[in-house]
């Protein structure tokens, strides 16, 4: 066991340290490297401005929150393990790992310190000849470039710490896997052996690392916005680096890809890019610009509203997607309706409306399947994005069989709106390049308390399953707003219909 008497997990005071001082070095943790490699911006802001980095929104938040369930789950795939206690800070945590190395059993978040760096792995497990290997879990659904990345820093740190890593593994959400009864962690989760991929990244991290602390210890960088960022994830200071672009500036182009924030200095505005640089549909959305008019195609609008057939019916889901099932028969991240809006419209003008939304802590689908009955046996299905709507009926009629006929017979009936606004058969200049029906019609969603389907998902799931289900008054706010705002969507349905039937009757 000499690796671990001689292990270099003596934490110097640098890593306790918020403020600059003379003299001071940066300890790097994992998502401060990964930053480092994102943006060099983004590394500075985070150790010398890090209160000017907006903090992570409510989306954010609930991705980080299905994290850390999914990492707690994990924990179950190699019982007997201890997780080391963050409470009393860094170097208690070096301490503690420094002990449990001794133990040789699973550890869950071991800690480790080394040539200025800081990790904390998942979890490390005791393989053969004294080594360990590293398991990385992940809340996605397959294995990223990024992530190799990050265990390629784990392993590195681990190594200048002499603890000797046999392997390296990511463990992530099996997204085949049906729940049937309690959740089984060896089938939830599929795992995948990266050791060759991170072994070819372990030669770049000691020069990345040194770098990287130049970068902090330096003048903040100047960086011009680009695809990093969005990607692999949305940058936190994206709001902020871009707050410079005028209204209609190149990166509002539909489907415009990397190449324009190379066109930013020649060709800031869409209307300043040459046509014949642009697609179809950008040149619409560059004229819509240039004229301040709608840009129309009567002809091809007018024959898809002619696949419709009455009496119309407007549809609109409401779901959640939590990454642990909930319901027996649900899939991790599979989407479950818990609510619905339906318009119904008859040829002549007269029309009803149906909804339900489900508020009990069990599985809405079963009552929500029978209600979908109010769909009648003819006529078309109205639904924006009507893939998903699709996906949702097939999964109900999958699980509920004496619902099957009916919900595949409203599947097959579905009309997709988006599929004029999508094709810019009608495209209007304050769309600012989206093909979304709230950029269509803004004014609806406005001063509404529920704003979006993202937003609808996490309060409901807030008071229906998670930590304000006990709150009487919470519930009745979120169910009133809910009520509210799924209506609003099978409301701009038959409004984006009355646009296009509009537009085919002024021409």
């Amino acid at each position: 066991m000499a690796e671990i008497d001689s292990l270099e997990c003596v934490v110097t005071e640098n890593i306790l340290k918020r403020g600059r001082s003379e003299g001071w070095v940066p300890t790097l943790s994992k998502s401060k490297y990964l930053d480092g490699l994102k943006c060099q911006k983004l590394l500075w802001y985070q150790y010398n401005a890090p209160k000017e980095i907006p903090a992570p929104d409510e989306a954010q938040q609930a991705i980080f929150d299905a994290g850390h369930e999914v990492g707690k789950l994990a924990h179950a795939c190699y019982p007997g393990g201890v997780e080391v206690d963050f409470s009393k800070g860094f170097a208690s945590t070096l301490e503690q790992t420094r002990q449990l190395l001794k133990e040789r059993r699973p550890i869950y978040e071991a800690s480790v310190g080394a040539k200025d760096i800081y990790v904390r792995v998942d979890i490390l497990v005791p393989a053969e000849d004294g080594t360990w290997d590293i398991v990385e879990v992940k809340s996605g659904t397959d294995v990223k470039d990024v992530y190799i990345d990050d265990v390629a820093l784990q392993r590195f740190c681990l190594g200048a710490a002499g603890i000797k890593v046999r392997k390296t593994q990511v463990l992530y959400v099996n997204n085949k896997y049906v729940k049937r009864g309690p959740i089984d962690p060896q089938q939830f989760f599929a795992i995948e052996d990266v050791t060759t991929r991170v072994a070819e990244a372990l030669p770049f991290i000691e020069e990345n690392v040194s770098n990287m602390k130049h970068i902090i210890l330096g003048v903040k960088p100047e960086v011009a916005i680009g695809p990093q960022c969005t990607a692999p994830y949305v940058c936190p200071m994206k709001g902020v680096c871009w707050a410079f672009l005028e209204p209609d500036n190149v990166t509002e182009l539909y489907y415009a890809g990397k190449r324009v924030f190379s066109w930013l200095d020649t060709y800031p505005r869409i209307i300043d890019v040459p046509a014949a640089l642009l697609s179809e549909k950008q040149r619409i959305q560059r004229d819509a610009i240039l004229t301040g008019k709608l840009q129309a195609q009567p002809a091809l609008i007018k024959k898809w509203l002619g696949t419709l057939s009455y009496p119309l019916h407007f549809l609109d889901f409401e779901t959640i997607n939590p990454a642990l099932p909930l319901f027996d028969g649900a899939r991790p991240y599979q989407h479950l309706p818990f609510q619905f809006s339906l318009d119904i419209l008859e040829k002549d003008g007269t029309s009803r409306h149906e909804e339900f939304l489900w508020t009990e802590a069990s599985d809405p689908r079963p009552a929500l399947a029978v209600a979908l009955r109010a769909i009648g046996s003819a006529g078309s299905v109205v639904a924006y994005n009507a893939p998903f709507e699709q996906r949702v009926l097939r999964d109900l009629a999958e699980e509920f069989p004496n619902e099957r006929t009916h919900l595949a017979n409203v599947g097959d009936r579905l009309a997709d709106l988006q599929i004029p606004f999508k094709n810019f058969w009608y495209y209007h200049p304050l769309q600012h390049g989206s093909c979304s029906i709230k950029a269509a019609l803004p004014d609806l969603y406005r001063n509404l308390e529920i704003p979006d389907g993202g937003a609808a998902q996490r309060e409901y799931f807030a008071v229906v399953f998670g930590p304000k289900a006990n709150d009487p008054g919470e519930r009745e706010r979120v169910f009133a707003a809910l009520r509210k705002y799924c209506p609003q969507d099978t409301l701009a349905l038959r409004q984006g219909l009355a646009l296009l039937q509009q537009t085919t009757n002024a021409h």
